[in-house]
């Protein structure tokens, strides 16, 4: 019988679970812990803000802390016991950097200080949101931080829900682009102008929901009829990869069952709109979008995607299996057929554009490769690739 046991001291800790066995007598160990304080500056005379990590040289455990800038930081059921402190996501000017202490240091409602080194060669800076505009009903809204153009997000976070000014972990001088976005699909998103990040700076934003824009459109096939699934993407992007990409507030957003797909979150300006669907030709939208506008953008007609390759293989040795990838010229993988051991492959559906075509033997090794361009006049196209030369890597 299994037996679960915990204690319910604030002195002790003891977490375990055991196997009672008749005549059997467990011997367990109970570890002392106690609650301490960590009060944090720089060298410089600052209070001190970022993420801290406590590791027990006993038995390992760790203990993750957040410090607020200028308060206490209270880590309960600490053991007493010999630690390292990792304090890292640290505030500008001051680099990743560990302490420790000995289990001397260690008893009940003790505050250790502690100083960290301020580093001259740290060029970081920081961006701070300021949402006390912001009057809307939503409980808990995120921040999103991302390289100025790019749908991907070095500071996805979680804030807002009470104090509504947080600044992000350091970051390096750039330009960036803010993104508040809230937990439903349908809650409303705001996006920043660009925001370029000072070496040693905080750089200071404020969202502002009367200039949020927002752009419908409906996407219907040659026959006029409602293409559900397709994408509505900010920017031009002709071969995206649909099978990573899912709707992201104020990046992409997914047509209903009515073909019609609404992008929200957007910045006053001039924008690039992608309108796509598996197996069709893509579409690209420009729209020039006034503050707080909500602008349908029209009725856009996707053409079939009528473009194919054919890939013939060459040198095929018996019982060795391959896999062929159609590629963007970038190297990232749109179609893929694996387990191939038949000669001839063919790809369809394939709209007009420049693929790369990779092989390889099975699951791994190094590939070889052709280029292939499809246009309107010869939309289907053949490669022949000798795959003699071709030996599996076993994957680890």
């Amino acid at each position: 019988m299994m037996i679960y046991v915990k204690s319910t001291s604030d002195a002790w800790h003891l977490e375990a679970e055991i196997d009672a066995k008749a005549g059997v007598v467990p011997v367990l160990v109970a570890r002392a812990v106690a609650t301490v304080y960590l009060s944090v500056v720089t060298d410089a005379g600052e209070p001190w803000y970022g993420q801290a990590r406590i590791t027990a040289a006993g038995d390992g455990r760790q203990f993750h802390v957040f410090i607020r800038e200028g308060e206490l930081a209270k880590v309960e059921r600490l053991p007493i016991d010999d630690l390292a402190v990792l304090f890292y996501e640290c505030m500008i000017g001051v680099d990743e950097q560990t302490h420790s202490f000995s289990a001397t240091d260690i008893k009940e409602a003790v505050t250790i200080h502690i100083t960290l080194k301020t580093n001259p060669r740290n060029k970081n800076g920081a961006i701070e949101v300021d949402a006390t505009g912001y009057t809307g009903e939503i409980k808990e809204l995120r921040v999103l931080i991302g390289s100025a153009g790019a749908l991907t997000w070095v500071e996805p976070g979680v804030t807002f829900r009470a104090n509504k000014v947080w600044r992000s972990r350091p970051l390096w001088p750039q330009t960036y682009t803010v993104r508040i976005v809230g937990r439903q699909e349908s809650d409303p998103v705001w996006t920043s102008d660009l925001i370029t990040v000072q070496p040693r700076e905080i750089t200071k934003v404020a969202v502002a929901m009367d200039q949020v824009c927002t752009v419908q459109v409906a996407v219907v096939d040659d026959q006029s009829s409602p293409i559900p699934g397709a994408l509505l993407l900010l920017g031009e992007d002709l071969l995206p990869n649909f099978d990573f990409l899912s709707p992201a507030p104020g990046s992409i957003a997914g047509t209903d069952d009515n073909g019609t797909a609404t992008l929200g979150g957007l910045r006053p300006g001039r924008h690039k709109f992608t309108v796509a669907a598996k197996g069709y030709e893509p579409h690209v939208l420009e729209a020039d979008l006034a503050g707080g506008e909500l602008r349908f953008l029209g009725t856009v007609q996707l053409a079939k995607a009528n473009g194919s390759v054919t890939v013939t293989l060459t040198g095929m040795k018996e019982k060795q299996k391959y896999s062929i990838m159609v590629l963007k010229p970038g190297g990232t993988a749109l179609h893929t057929a694996k387990d191939v051991e038949t000669a001839e492959t063919t790809f369809s559906g394939l709209s007009l554009n420049t693929y790369m075509v990779a092989v390889i033997a099975g699951r791994g090794g190094k590939p070889v490769t052709a280029t292939i361009t499809l246009v309107a006049d010869e939309p289907q196209a053949a490669v022949t690739l000798d795959v003699s030369g071709l030996i599996e890597t076993e994957l680890k």
